[in-house]
């Protein structure tokens, strides 16, 4: 997980530190370095509640995304926990257009 003063920026499996750093260097173009114990104790407890069930509010940090990916994150984030909708339910009600659904409407 790569975070940053505002919150969570990154999220990706890794078997070991290293390899987080290098996929995370490949797709951003940035390097990571470790956070405070105290961050990483908070985050990793809040990951564990989230992974346990529980509903947790984790901080993000967006600021590197596109306007269309906030209002994506604001849409999905509003689906009642337990449920699904489908992509291309989520990009209509985060304003795309021009999208077809599966029956060609």
């Amino acid at each position: 997980m790569a975070a940053g003063p505002d919150g969570v920026r990154h999220v990706a499996p890794a078997a070991l530190p290293e390899e987080f750093a290098r996929a995370h260097r490949e797709r951003f173009g940035r390097l990571v370095s470790p956070a405070g114990e105290e961050l990483v104790a908070a985050l990793a407890g809040r990951a564990e509640k989230t992974l346990a069930g529980e509903r947790v509010e984790v901080p993000l940090d967006l600021s590197g995304t596109t306007p269309f990916q906030r209002r994506v994150m604001e849409v999905v984030g509003g689906i009642p926990r337990g449920e699904v909708r489908p992509y291309v339910w989520v990009a209509r009600e985060a304003g795309a257009r021009g999208l077809r659904g599966a029956s060609g409407t």
